[in-house]
């Protein structure tokens, strides 16, 4: 796994996260099969977490972390994995209510762990 600590960078904490995308349409509504509609889901929380990572950043233990164009998939990728993976139902993860603090959690915790292994 690549170290995200060359992307962090020590600025000025935004005293409030973001406001989430207000709504993503989910499939075209005319078809019923989950697995359809899981991937264009998972595709437009991909296409979000892109976004703020290009954009504003998302602050994970003081740091505002944002990607290089370069690893903006790889760290995308990974991030939308890791809320994939420990969502219990399908709702919670496409919840983008709590979308921003989750990122923020990954994030966190994947620093934690890269402290651990110096």
């Amino acid at each position: 796994m690549e170290s995200l600590n060359d992307n962090t960078q020590n600025s000025t904490i935004v005293a409030h996260p973001p406001p989430p995308p207000s709504r993503v349409e989910i499939g075209n509504g005319s078809n019923t099969d989950d697995n359809v509609t899981s991937t264009v889901t998972r595709q437009e929380i991909q296409r979000i977490i892109k976004n703020v990572l290009a954009t504003t950043g998302i602050i994970a233990r003081g740091h505002i972390v944002r990607a290089r164009r370069k690893r903006l998939t790889f760290v995308t990728s990974f991030i939308e994995q890791q809320l994939y993976n420990a969502a219990s139902t399908y709702d919670d993860y496409a919840n983008l209510d709590t979308l921003y603090k989750r990122m923020s959690r990954v994030l966190t915790a994947l620093i934690i762990h890269e402290q651990l292994l110096i």
